[in-house]
């Protein structure tokens, strides 16, 4: 923790992500312990908890190899579902 007085070039302000990774952390330790083939389902989700979650597992995992689906439910929340990518599945190609 800086202290009050601290020059103003060594203050730091945490990282947008900070606040809200170590959430999510429990979840991504989770994926990283399933077997090959075996999911996450996740319900009772915000739309930024989605989000959220996407942006930790594309960094964290490589978007490459990780696929984070959601859908909204009839009450606002949201459900997802985080498993491994299947080769090029649902990523964009853009034409060469």
């Amino acid at each position: 923790m800086q202290h009050e007085n601290a020059p103003q070039e060594h203050r730091q302000a945490p990282s947008p992500s900070s606040a809200w990774a170590p959430k999510y952390e429990a979840v991504a330790q989770a994926w990283s312990d399933l077997d090959d083939g075996e999911a996450l389902l996740l319900s009772d989700l915000t739309k930024d908890d989605v989000k959220r979650l996407r942006r930790l597992f594309y960094k964290r995992f490589g978007k490459i190899n990780v696929l984070v689906r959601s859908v909204e439910q009839d009450d606002g929340t949201h459900k997802a579902v985080i498993r491994a990518r299947e080769g090029r599945e649902y990523l964009w190609q853009t034409p060469r």
